[in-house]
Formats: C-alpha cells, sequence, structure tokens
C-alpha cells in the first residue's frame, strides 16, 4: 500500500498516523432538537470492515456483530458529539470499532441539509416540509 501511495504522491511522502483497516465501521444516525433532546434513529454496520467503500459493501440496519456494551460506548458518543457541534436536525456518525477490543475512531460526521427523506410522504399526501414541522425537527 505505502509503495503505491508513494508512486502517486506528487512529492513522494506519505503521511502514516493510524490504520484502522479491517476495523468494524459503525454508523449511527441521531437527530437533536433545539431544546437539546437527542436520539438514536438507528445504527448500521458495514459488513465489510473499514477499507471496503461503503458504497461497494452491504450495511445491515440493527447493527448484528456488536455487543451490548460496544453498541451502549458508540451510542452514547454519537449522541455526546452531535451535542458537542451543535448540530439541530439529523446527522450521521461513521466510528471504526477494533474488533480485538473496546478502542474506536471517529470516521466522519455528516450534519444532513434539509431535504425531503429518501422516502416520499405520499400515502399521507403530506409535503416534507410539513411532516418534519409536525415532527418538531424544523
Amino acid at each position: 500500500m505505502l509503495k503505491n501511495a508513494l508512486a502517486l504522491s506528487p512529492v513522494t511522502q506519505v503521511l502514516v498516523e493510524k490504520s484502522i483497516k479491517g476495523f468494524k465501521e459503525i454508523e449511527y444516525e441521531v437527530m437533536r432538537d433545539k431544546n437539546d433532546t437527542a436520539i438514536t434513529i438507528c445504527n448500521m454496520e458495514n459488513l465489510d470492515p473499514v477499507g471496503i467503500h461503503t458504497g461497494d459493501s452491504i450495511v445491515v440496519c440493527p447493527s448484528q456483530t456488536l455487543t451490548n456494551k460496544e453498541y451502549q460506548m458508540l451510542r452514547d458518543s454519537a449522541l455526546k458529539i452531535i451535542r458537542a457541534l451543535e448540530i439541530e436536525g439529523g446527522c450521521n456518525v461513521q466510528f471504526a470499532l477494533d474488533p480485538g477490543s473496546f478502542q474506536y475512531y471517529l470516521i466522519e460526521v455528516n450534519p444532513e441539509c434539509p431535504a425531503p427523506p429518501p422516502w416520499p410522504p405520499r400515502p399521507a399526501a403530506t409535503p416534507s416540509p410539513a411532516c418534519r414541522r409536525k415532527s418538531g425537527w424544523e
């Protein structure tokens, strides 16, 4: 991997901080409102380890291989992150979890734009913004 990185680098330098290749990739969808009420909507687990792009991996919801301790540890961390960043609305928090320990790393945090959900609310014939207002998340 380093040989390829050096060959591709215009300055022939590579910075290696910590490899998380092979760790479990876990995501939490969390929401927080202006009153600081925060909840987890769901968690997801990539069946492939970190290193395989999420778009090329099978993702299951809810996670299938986490222990209760791992689940709660990452859930608590996701809620602390959305509060610390003062994000109001939805947010995706991605972690890399070492399968041999309880050590984990934050991969990224993606605040979600106020866009319609991936499923249109057609059965109720209610526009998405109205759904969000009624739920108190707008």
